[in-house]
């Protein structure tokens, strides 16, 4: 220890007691304060996720988010997740499960920095999803029925789908067609 620290430590014992007090109170304060900018205490933070799905055929089941391959948490079509007490600093935060015609429109993994003092961060995952496909029911009542159903035709598609007059057909982006319900 320095000689100059140890003079200053004896001329504050040497004080008389409220002398000795106010010498702690005004010191104590810097030292902590000193102590905690060093970065040697436990500081964490908190991460707010935020999911905005937009388009057709949205990802109904929601996605996944993982920090640094670790920490994984749930997060809703159009929700929000937080994950608290996160140590402080530079993370990974990935964003998966997400299905294949959605997309997210920022960097995917993303670098987030968490900041101390139990303060928050928020990760906002845009997603555009695409539209795979159309699904058309039909059901016929009364008399005198439509004995060959009826005929479904898509934006000026080419082909045409036939549609039973009970029952329903999904067509999708590529043109292919299932149909379901009884056949006439």
């Amino acid at each position: 220890m320095p000689e100059q620290w140890l003079e200053a430590y004896r001329g504050i014992l040497s004080r008389p007691m409220p002398a000795l007090m106010r010498t702690v109170t005004r010191v104590l304060p810097l030292l902590l304060a000193a102590a905690c900018e060093s970065g040697t205490g436990p500081f964490t933070g908190n991460l707010r996720l935020t999911a905005a799905t937009t388009g057709g055929d949205l990802d109904l089941n929601g996605y996944v988010v993982r920090v640094d391959d670790v920490l994984q948490v749930t997060l809703a079509t159009n929700g929000v997740a937080v994950i608290s007490n996160l140590a402080t600093g530079n993370h990974a935060v990935a964003l998966s499960g997400l299905a294949a015609n959605c997309t997210p429109s920022a960097t995917n993994p993303s670098a987030v920095i968490v900041p101390a003092l139990a303060e928050t961060t928020t990760v906002a995952f845009a997603i555009a999803c695409i539209v795979t496909g159309v699904r058309v029911t039909t059901t016929t009542t009364g008399l005198d029925l439509d004995a060959d159903g009826y005929t479904v035709q898509i934006g000026g598609t080419t082909g045409a789908t036939a549609v039973a007059t009970s029952g329903t057909v999904n067509i999708t982006r590529n043109g292919s067609y299932q149909s379901t319900g009884p056949s006439d």
